[in-house]
């Protein structure tokens, strides 16, 4: 596993600039409210995902006063070292680059870092529906095989498109056809793999739990699909 080793930050929320080298062992970041705590700890996760785990747009992230955020960070494993440098332009695309090359897929950074966040909005994962708790096994899916992102797009690009098709009220049975046979395959990619986190996490639920709990009562993890 990689350890962020640095951290560079300009333009990025409320940082015109900042530079953070964190400890190897535990950090405790200790502010006032609104002095960039939980912006540092997003920009990491962004680092790592590519996305906000505020559900924020891309234009949100960058400073008022700049015309881009620029996000570095150094990292450190135990027989190499890697840079991972990204841009977000106010105007354009996002630029991502690993180790000086740019790369051309999203899917080539993830995995690179692997990194969890638990928020207190992580509470909607029993409060709400099954939606939520789908989306946290493509994510954790996404950070034990990075292709796995590229089944999730396919999928979602083949249910949008359907359902666009099915909407326009067309009868053609063969088209039809193509975009059910796109939908069933990527779909069944992105089901086997959640199958395979639920069996990855479930020992370390029970063995978590009794720490937690410090009871002789196993807690479970089941994937049960509704069809």
């Amino acid at each position: 596993p990689m350890r962020v080793e640095w951290v560079s930050l300009v333009g990025f929320r409320s940082y015109s600039k900042m530079d953070w080298e964190p400890d190897a062992d535990v950090n405790l970041l200790i502010g006032p409210n609104g002095a960039g705590k939980t912006n540092l700890l997003e920009s990491i996760a962004y680092l790592a995902t590519l996305k906000s785990f505020r559900s924020a747009p891309e234009s949100a992230l960058i400073a008022d006063d700049a015309d881009s955020a620029v996000l570095r960070a150094g990292l450190v494993g135990e027989e190499r070292e890697r840079l991972i440098e990204i841009e977000i332009p106010r105007q354009g695309s996002r630029r991502t680059q690993v180790d000086k090359t740019r790369l051309r897929r999203t899917s080539d950074l993830l995995g690179v870092l692997r990194v969890v966040a638990f928020l207190p909005e992580d509470l909607d994962l029993i409060k709400r529906g099954p939606a939520q708790r789908r989306d946290l096994l493509d994510d954790v899916a996404v950070q034990l095989w990075p292709a796995a992102h590229l089944d999730q797009a396919e999928f979602e690009r083949s249910l949008r498109q359907r359902n666009a098709f099915l909407k326009q009220g067309h009868r053609d049975e063969a088209t039809l056809a193509v975009w059910d046979s796109r939908l069933s395959q990527a779909g069944g990619r992105v089901l086997a793999r959640r199958s395979r986190v639920v069996e990855t996490l479930a020992p370390m639920l029970s063995e978590a739990y009794r720490d937690v709990a410090d009871e002789r009562v196993d807690a479970s993890l089941t994937y049960l699909p509704t069809w």
